[in-house]
């Protein structure tokens, strides 16, 4: 009886592990550049399954999805292997939302313009290593100005610098950097109303190279009223 009793433990815990899990997944959506299909790039690895990866694939109903190319969203459903072995999340529901930690601030000068300014690095909270291992994550820096006015908002550039942003620590900059404006008419942008600008940028090691809280500023080069500023961690 006993020996019966233990062969049944021992079936039990030789139990093939789940082949699928619900979960809920932020990140980008964004196109796999060799095949099309879209994917979730997320800021920290998921990890299940047995697997561990920072692009999961979108499963299903790629057609519904696709609306949300190039945002950060929150998708939930149920997260599967596919054939090949890669995590894939088969989606029920997605939204787009703000990446945890994201700033947020009004710039009003009466009728002449209104916009809503927001900054995010996503993750807003990482490690370079862990282990003495490198973590692999690839923080990334959104700076994002919306027109609120129902006319066109006009931006013209004396130069061609167009994004200024730099890292500081404890009040002392360590970093620093500026994106050039792009090609044709480069110095000149019109944004109608609800339209976007969005510059997005990848942080790099040396920006915050150790463990402690770092400072974040962002904006036009030429323009002073839409800076921003947050705060991030390096753990």
């Amino acid at each position: 009886m006993m020996l019966c009793l233990l062969a049944g433990l021992a079936v039990a815990l030789q139990a093939p592990p789940p082949t699928d899990t619900t979960a809920t997944i932020q990140g980008f959506v964004q196109a796999d550049p060799a095949t099309g299909a879209l994917t979730i790039v997320t800021p920290l690895p998921v990890t299940a399954l047995d697997r561990s990866s920072y692009v999961v694939k979108l499963g299903s109903r790629a057609d519904k999805w696709s609306k949300f190319s190039g945002q950060f969203v929150e998708a939930a459903g149920l997260l599967a292997r596919d054939a090949s072995g890669a995590l894939a999340l088969y989606a029920n529901a997605m939204r787009a939302v703000d990446p945890p930690g994201t700033s947020h601030r009004i710039y009003n000068s009466g009728y002449t313009v209104r916009v809503k300014l927001a900054l995010s690095v996503i993750p807003n909270r990482f490690a370079w290593a862990q282990n003495g291992r490198s973590t692999g994550v690839n923080p990334t820096v959104v700076y994002t100005i919306r027109n609120t006015r129902t006319d066109p908002m006009i931006i013209v550039l004396q130069t061609d610098d167009l994004v200024c942003m730099s890292v500081q620590q404890a009040g002392i900059t360590i970093w620093d950097s500026t994106t050039l404006a792009p090609r044709p008419n480069h110095r000149r942008f019109v944004f109608q109303h609800g339209g976007d600008f969005r510059e997005l940028f990848q942080l790099p090691q040396r920006a915050a190279p150790g463990p402690g809280r770092y400072t974040l500023n962002v904006g036009f080069c030429q323009v002073d009223d839409y800076d921003m500023r947050m705060e991030f961690v390096v753990q």
